[in-house]
């Protein structure tokens, strides 16, 4: 059974996802509470399985509560944010930042509310196993890249869902600039991405931009390029192009359709890195760049918030090396001939 902690201040709110919790025979509400205070004191005295967190609350708002849960009691934590609430898109990107593992919009008027409760039923349940993932018995064996005599990289491709957030900010801040582009993928909630664009900025020693249309990718070199929502992002003519075709795995922008047109575009010269995240995306993707004589590595299982993407990855023998998020980085400048990073504290 997976035991719910519902915080939010809003009566309304709190009562219709306690209601959605309740409905599943899988689920149970543990507690429900109005503000971080409680929220805190309340993980501790019933260790819930997963919290459903607010952002905006009195006596303690959701990214304080994340950050003394996180540090005393680390609790999988699913925030929510209010896409009309500015604020709260703000303090979304610092909950994540905390270790909250996944951010959800709150559903508007216009959202069909059945199909957000399955989508947000569903995240609770892989959330909720968060412990069991980061707890294993054994450890993949690392590779090493096949080749050392490849053709010089050119192009660094990432990917990422569940989770992924705060593990693509950590590898860009090891990174020092680059001499390729760095385009990025990572299924991300619509209203936040100019808040999760501004933050990858923040900790990223390159430039950190949305994605445009048309730009060459040699005027990329040494920035970081983030697929904007609603539409793939990927590589043709040595160009960065935007697509309005049809999800792929449910996901738009999809990680498969820029690791697929990596591969065709620029095949061996590419470097791919396949992070944290539910399902299946990117893993086809990564297996078309291997097969193209690119290098590819993906995120092992004792550091994945969510061992999906990468595991169907090593599955499919698409990954060359399977490495921990503190080492992706260091791979990285190691592919593109560069220096390793400095550790930082």
């Amino acid at each position: 059974m997976i035991r719910v902690l519902v915080v939010d201040d809003s009566l309304t709110v709190r009562k219709w996802v306690c209601a959605l919790v309740e409905s599943q025979p899988d689920m149970e509400v543990a507690g429900e509470v109005l503000d971080g205070k409680q929220a805190i004191a309340m993980t501790k005295h019933l260790r819930p399985d997963v919290i459903v967190m607010d952002m905006a609350m009195p006596l303690a708002n959701g990214v304080e509560a994340t950050r003394q849960i996180m540090a005393h009691f680390a609790t999988p934590i699913v925030v929510l944010s209010s896409a009309e609430n500015r604020p709260s898109c703000l303090e979304v990107v610092d909950a994540l930042r905390a270790g909250a593992v996944e951010a959800i919009e709150k559903p508007d008027r216009k959202s069909d509310r059945q199909e957000w409760a399955t989508q947000f039923l569903h995240t609770l349940r892989i959330v909720s196993r968060v412990k069991v993932i980061r707890h294993i018995s054994g450890s993949l064996p690392n590779r090493r890249p096949r080749r050392s005599d490849a053709r010089p990289v050119e192009l660094v491709v990432i990917g990422a869902s569940t989770g992924g957030p705060a593990t693509v900010a950590s590898i860009l801040a090891a990174l020092p600039p680059l001499p390729v582009p760095v385009l990025v993928v990572v299924h991300f909630p619509n209203t936040l991405f100019e808040h999760f664009v501004a933050w990858l900025g923040s900790e990223s020693k390159m430039p950190v931009l949305a994605a445009v249309d048309g730009i060459p990718l040699r005027s990329l070199a040494g920035t970081v390029s983030v697929a904007v929502p609603d539409q793939h992002l990927i590589v043709s003519g040595g160009r960065l192009a935007m697509t309005d075709g049809p999800p792929q795995h449910f996901c738009k922008p999809a990680v498969d359709a820029l690791f697929k047109s990596a591969a065709k575009s620029i095949g061996d010269r590419t470097v791919a890195v396949l992070l944290t995240g539910m399902g299946s995306d990117g893993a086809e993707g990564m297996l078309r760049i291997r097969e193209a004589g690119g290098r590819t590595i993906a995120q092992d299982e004792a550091t994945s918030i969510v061992f999906g993407m990468p595991k169907v990855a090593i599955d499919l023998d698409a990954a060359d090396e399977i490495l921990p998020d503190r080492e992706i980085a260091d791979s990285i400048l190691r592919l593109c001939g560069q220096a390793k990073c400095e550790v930082t504290g």
